[in-house]
């Protein structure tokens, strides 16, 4: 985003396990009983959303890590 000056502020990601599709079952090669990680993730600006995908992963291939700063001066977030 940077490169077409949009700077980035802050992301959400919104987090669901569901049992997959057919459709995702034949494109991620899916077998009987795996469901799938469905991620909704927004970029935001300070002013607006300016991105928002759609990730949907295997559960039986992928662990989801994530490390987050914290700082004094960081504005909390309130949605």
């Amino acid at each position: 985003m940077d490169s077409i000056g949009i700077e980035i502020a802050r992301v959400s990601e919104e987090i669901a396990i569901r049992p997959p599709g057919s459709d995702e079952v034949a494109s991620l090669s899916i077998p009987d009983g795996v469901h799938v990680f469905d991620i909704q993730r927004t970029f935001f600006t300070e002013e607006r959303p300016v991105e928002t995908a759609r990730i949907v992963i295997p559960g039986d291939r992928y662990s989801l890590v994530y490390t987050f700063r914290v700082t004094e001066d960081a504005d909390p977030v309130t949605e």
